[in-house]
């Protein structure tokens, strides 16, 4: 993952980068994705994110955890060539607004959108399936090992929680990879976030730190947060 070179286009790719109200310059296919997929992302979120597959090396793939029908994974690969992996627990029933299951909402969203081969979705949550051999076995295919960029929407209801999803990709990450953390208004979050830099203070640096006005803002929703990781 080049993180210079994905940071370095952050002020020419949005209107007003590093404010609460960043949006992307061109957010027409971001927005169509949303016209046909439920999700709670943004434009300025997915474009976040796709910015960070364009600049992954050779064969790093990329992984979230919380996508319940796919429109932030869709955002991030749309227009590259990576691999993504999605985690998911199909635990959104209360906003689904059907009887349908969100894995089989997201096979059609996903294959929809073309990525029918380059991507995956694992049923569960995380800290547990970072020790599942579905996943090992996934990341350790020779194509597409290791991850240069995560996004966590997983479990906050704890610090502890949340910590445990961050700290727990570590071992999979490239040498140089960006840590995506959504919803950095939660104070779980931010002391997780904190927890991560005070266990990994040679590795982990905060680089973008954008909470919102409240959830559901129109630019990055309920915040979100951009950790760079270099192995020492």
């Amino acid at each position: 993952m080049n993180i210079r070179a994905w940071a370095a286009t952050l002020e020419k790719e949005f209107y007003a980068w590093g404010s609460v109200n960043a949006y992307p310059r061109n957010a027409e296919r971001y927005c169509a994705v949303l016209d046909t997929v439920q999700g709670m992302t943004t434009p300025s979120t997915m474009h976040l994110l796709n910015l960070a597959v364009q600049h992954l090396a050779p064969n790093e793939c990329y992984l979230e955890v919380g996508t319940w029908r796919g429109a932030t994974l869709i955002g991030a690969l749309l227009g590259n060539d990576a691999y993504g992996v999605a985690i998911d627990d199909d635990s959104m029933n209360d906003h689904d607004g059907d009887d349908r299951s969100s894995y089989a909402v997201w096979l059609e969203n996903t294959w929809s959108f073309g990525l029918k081969d380059r991507s995956y979705y694992i049923d569960g949550n995380v800290p547990s399936v970072f020790g599942q051999q579905e996943l090992t076995d996934l990341l350790h295919n020779p194509t597409r090992i290791p991850i240069g960029v995560y996004l966590f929407d997983g479990d906050k209801s704890t610090e502890e929680a949340a910590y445990a999803g961050l700290s727990g990709v570590i071992p999979f990450l490239a040498d140089e990879a960006l840590i995506f953390v959504d919803d950095a208004n939660e104070i779980n979050i931010r002391r997780a976030v904190y927890t991560l830099n005070r266990a990994y203070p040679d590795n982990v640096y905060t680089l973008v730190d954008i909470p919102t006005p409240g959830n559901c803002w129109p630019c990055f929703w309920n915040g979100i947060m951009a950790l760079a990781w270099k192995r020492a």
